[in-house]
């Protein structure tokens, strides 16, 4: 289990572990408002990639989506350039919260 900044804690699976690092996957990933919270609300983040806490924070909230269909729309650009941003956010995380 780990925490996650403004999100709460989150189970999770351990892949790596290397010195008092280790790498983890989300049993259930963190949609897209609960990382963009998380992120922006670490100050460590903040420090190590200011750039990138600073695109986050900026990101528009997404609307929950009741019914999802089961296929993605076409991928516009924003939405390209976000699952870039979250991935990025994703490993920050999981390097930050063991480390």
């Amino acid at each position: 289990m780990v925490e996650v900044p403004l999100v709460g804690w989150r189970e999770v699976d351990v892949i790596w572990i290397a010195e008092n690092r280790a790498g983890c996957r989300f049993i259930k990933p963190l949609d897209f408002n609960e990382l963009r919270l998380a992120a922006a609300s670490s100050e460590r983040l903040a420090l190590e990639c200011p750039s990138l806490a600073a695109e986050i924070a900026s990101l528009p909230a997404v609307p929950e989506l009741e019914d999802q269909p089961p296929e993605l729309p076409a991928a516009n650009p924003r939405l390209r350039a976000a699952g870039i941003v979250v991935l990025a956010v994703l490993v920050a995380l999981g390097v930050m919260i063991v480390y």
